[in-house]
């Protein structure tokens, strides 16, 4: 018998933990109210970033030469967080980012038209937003 409620007890204890996991950062509806403001750029790949989790997060994508890239980043409270976005080539040359430094705001997206094709990086810096659950698209255009 104490054998049977341990195993009862083990099974509930995964399922809340696994249930309040995912509960902490569901990041589709974002993903698709983001995906709609793209505008005319074609969607690409969505981006999750919790930033219940770390200070910083990487993610890759091979861009092609003569190609318009939007990578636009928001949360679930429709507002531009304080989440710094920076775009770096494939030597981790910083190209742009979604701070405004002339007007000290975070902007909603980083435009880029690509000069070379090869892999390029994106880090989301969310240490001042260590709350936020987000989520960044990456759209192109020729």
């Amino acid at each position: 018998m104490k054998r049977i409620l341990t195993f009862i007890f083990t099974l509930v204890f995964i399922a809340l933990a696994n249930t309040l996991a995912n509960a902490q950062c569901n990041t589709d509806p974002i993903a698709e109210k983001m995906a709609s403001k793209l505008g005319d750029f074609t969607f690409l790949k969505t981006y999750k970033v919790d930033g219940n989790k770390s200070g910083s997060v990487e993610f890759s994508y091979v861009f092609s030469k003569d190609t318009q890239y939007l990578l636009m980043y928001g949360d679930a409270t429709d507002e531009t967080a304080k989440v710094l976005v920076t775009l770096y080539d494939g030597s981790r040359k910083e190209l742009a980012s979604n701070f405004d430094r002339k007007n000290n705001r975070f902007l909603p997206g980083i435009g880029y038209k690509c000069t070379a094709t090869g892999i390029y990086y994106m880090t989301f810096n969310t240490k001042d937003a260590s709350d936020k659950c987000g989520v960044s698209v990456l759209g192109f255009k020729k």
